[in-house]
């Protein structure tokens, strides 16, 4: 009778062991679980970040080009308006052929001399022009390096933040299982 209390009460402790081992498993097991959700978690909001910062050099690089191609055109149609302004004034046909021929002056070192003037002003204007495009050029890049640099930079906070979150799990982790 003693023998068969004694044995009730070591099976009775076996049992209370191997639920308290159960328990502590799934404990250590359900902590594991949230250590690895949660960097599941922090892996996802860095390429999340990173996918909008990426979306958003993007709509810098288009609109930056878009720039570009503005400021293309507007040398062209520059080029052309000061084209036409010179072949308006040089031209012997034009408007000013009355005028220089009344006053004796349509092939003679004056109206050669207006024409070379008209020829010069006509390329400063395109030099005016493609050095305005140019600088447009210029700060168009300019701004688009900056872009990227400040895209890169936001990156690496976003993997420096992962990283703290990751850290901060672990040590979360660490401390629950030393509680269990």
């Amino acid at each position: 009778m003693e023998d068969e209390r004694l044995a009730q009460i070591e099976k009775a402790k076996l049992e209370a062991i191997n639920q308290s081992n159960n328990t502590y498993n799934q404990m250590n097991q359900d902590n594991q679980t949230m250590l690895d959700q949660n960097i599941n978690y922090a892996e996802q909001f860095e390429k999340t970040q990173n996918e909008a910062l990426d979306k958003q050099l993007d709509f810098y690089k288009q609109n930056i080009d878009k720039q570009k191609q503005d400021a293309q055109k507007n040398y062209e149609t520059e080029a052309l308006r000061a084209e036409n302004d010179f072949v308006s004034y040089t031209n012997p046909y034009g408007y000013q052929a009355e005028t220089m021929a009344s006053k004796g002056q349509l092939q003679s070192g004056i109206s050669q001399t207006a024409q070379l003037g008209g020829y010069n002003a006509y390329q400063n204007r395109l030099a005016t022009a493609n050095k305005a495009m140019q600088d447009a050029f210029t700060q168009y890049d300019l701004d688009m390096n900056e872009a990227i640099i400040n895209n890169d930079v936001q990156k690496a906070q976003n993997a420096l933040a992962k990283l703290e979150m990751v850290l901060g799990y672990q040590q979360n982790f660490y401390d629950t299982k030393n509680q269990i």
